[in-house]
């Protein structure tokens, strides 16, 4: 007789999960391009609290508000998730994750985040995840493995002094003329 004795240690004995089974079945599914905010985006009802959400291939679901509700997952199964470069925006979630023609956007090159606008996209604790469901820990957080775009408004993100000031100096001399800097940004020597 031949006995075999196995020990199985950490996470290696859960079954896998891939990123996109770990979003879970969709519970509401985008079936036209549009704003988050519109029911004929969702086809007749806008998303809940906790919903799974799927954006499908060849629909451009733009966040268009701040939306109070958090969800559970948003997965972008190559569709585009955009959000408005003009209104202040703010989406919650606790796991996104897209396929490699799934896309992220917020803010683009050809249209940046607005300067007088915010954009907002926090990962939300919605009651986590189980081990046995996502071992290896991709929630809350994202998994992108297609293409994310975030562009705001130019703005120089560090410039050389022309003159090193002394103790007590009221003004700065540059090297080249800063762009996108208002008065109230923090600037750090």
């Amino acid at each position: 007789m031949i006995a075999f004795l196995l020990f199985i240690f950490g996470r290696n004995s859960l079954p896998a999960q891939s990123p996109i089974e770990v979003a879970g079945s969709p519970t509401i599914v985008a079936t036209n391009s549009g704003d988050w905010t519109s029911p004929d985006t969702w086809g007749g009802a806008t998303p809940v609290t906790d919903d799974r959400v799927l954006i499908p291939a060849g629909i451009t679901v733009t966040v268009n508000a701040e939306i109070a509700t958090a969800f559970k997952s948003i997965r972008i199964q190559g569709g585009t998730l955009r959000f408005s470069n003009n209104v202040n925006t703010k989406l919650s979630v606790e796991y996104i994750v897209s396929n490699p023609t799934g896309r992220l956007e917020i803010g683009s090159s050809s249209n940046p985040i607005a300067s007088t606008v915010t954009a907002k996209l926090f990962f939300a604790d919605r009651g986590g995840t189980t081990p046995e469901d996502d071992h290896d820990r991709f929630a809350p957080g994202a998994v992108l493995m297609g293409p994310v775009e975030m562009r705001g408004m130019e703005k120089t993100s560090w410039t050389t002094l022309q003159i090193h000031p002394d103790a007590g100096d009221n003004n700065l001399v540059l090297d080249t003329s800063p762009i996108g800097w208002e008065a109230g940004d923090q600037l750090v020597l």
